[in-house]
């Protein structure tokens, strides 16, 4: 795998498990330029806005222009702009569960187990601290890092197939 498709990978991860109620930002792929973007409202219902490249850098004027112009006709369809959807609380809390699970009995599981039951609505998984909070799960954070890339391939393979768009995956993952 490439740097440039971790990154991407890194990137859907984090559009993926965003909050559904944090709605200051939302997450697109960009058919026409095969680009992940984001659009940052700049307040609560507001319809100033910032598009944000990958790498939360603005766009030339030209292109944001156009992508603006293209999110308005989004309901249309022929715009090929994709929004990237995310995952609920209840998915979050299943894929943590079916990773802990496959780990077998290992230290602190049940705490991990207790917390990851408790997830709440926040970015991210809540392993990604509890894992970073022990040095005796140093062996199993990889495991979780690959875990996760894996999850967000697996998203982003789903809605391509689901919004029926002919592309190359692996430009992606």
């Amino acid at each position: 795998m490439t740097v440039n498709e971790r990154f991407n990978l890194y990137w859907l991860l984090r559009a993926i498990t965003a909050p559904c109620s944090y709605c200051l930002e939302q997450y697109y792929y960009d058919l026409k330029r095969k680009e992940l973007f984001s659009v940052l409202h700049l307040a609560d219902y507001s319809p100033m806005i910032l598009i944000l490249d990958k790498f939360s850098l603005r766009y030339p004027l030209d292109i944001e222009g156009d992508l603006a112009v293209r999110l308005e006709l989004i309901a249309y369809r022929r715009m090929k702009i994709v929004e990237i959807p995310r995952m609920g609380i209840a998915d979050k809390i299943d894929v943590q569960v079916h990773f802990l699970s496959i780990l077998g009995d290992k230290l602190h599981q049940q705490e991990y187990m207790r917390a990851v039951i408790q997830q709440n609505e926040t970015h991210g998984f809540v392993l990604d601290n509890l894992l970073k909070k022990y040095g005796s799960s140093a062996p199993i954070r990889p495991y979780w890092e690959y875990t996760k890339l894996e999850l967000a391939a697996s998203h982003i393979k789903k809605l391509v197939l689901n919004a029926g768009i002919k592309m190359d995956i692996t430009s992606l993952a």
